[in-house]
């Protein structure tokens, strides 16, 4: 023991130190040190987060701009598609007209 701050019989109050360790200096400059290593273990942790953060956010940017590309790919197909079926419905009701006009009229004349 390094000091002993009391007497025997004397009164104390809560928190008041009574005595001081040998080992308290060493001690205590353990315990600064670890605060400090701590704050520099959560400000790089914080600098992590957020770099997390940001590339999270550019990965999901690129993900959402890749997608409406698509869509607009796939749009566009569909169109096309829409387009080529229609004109196919055209040329096969331009058929029909013309085959029961004919086989009307050679039914007629028969």
């Amino acid at each position: 023991m390094e000091t002993l701050s009391v007497q025997h019989g004397q009164q104390i109050r809560k928190g008041e130190v009574i005595a001081v360790l040998d080992t308290y200096a060493r001690r205590r400059a353990a315990l600064q040190e670890a605060q400090e290593q701590r704050k520099v273990a959560l400000a790089q942790w914080r600098q992590v987060e957020a770099g997390a953060k940001s590339g999270e956010i550019r990965a999901q940017t690129r993900v959402r701009d890749r997608q409406q590309v698509e869509l607009q790919t796939e749009t566009a197909a569909q169109t096309a598609t829409i387009a080529r079926l229609e004109a196919e419905l055209r040329n096969a009701e331009l058929e029909d007209r013309r085959y029961y006009r004919g086989s009307r009229i050679c039914f007629l004349a028969g």
